[in-house]
């Protein structure tokens, strides 16, 4: 997503330190600390939104696509996208 220009942020969300400066090496994206092990089994998202509200990266009434895979640790794993409203 990120070799294309635009003026929206991407968020990428991990724990693992050199995941997050492998990532803040892509232009336009803002790779923020989040521990997903932490949640339970479908509460991921209200988790997701949550950290990125505390941390002031959204605000209600935003629109946001999350991306993530049903399971974690698993390389290659990503097979969800919602399209989400911040409440």
């Amino acid at each position: 997503m990120s070799r294309i220009t635009t003026s929206l942020p991407i968020i990428a969300m991990s724990r693992h330190e050199s995941t997050l400066n492998t990532m803040a090496l892509c232009r336009g994206v803002k790779p923020v600390f989040f521990d997903s092990s932490n949640s339970e089994p479908g509460k991921l998202k209200y988790d997701v939104i949550a950290s990125l509200k505390e941390k002031g990266l959204v605000k209600s009434g935003d629109s946001i696509i999350l991306t993530y895979g049903d399971e974690m640790e698993k390389v290659g794993a990503t097979n969800t996208l919602k399209i989400v409203e911040v409440e």
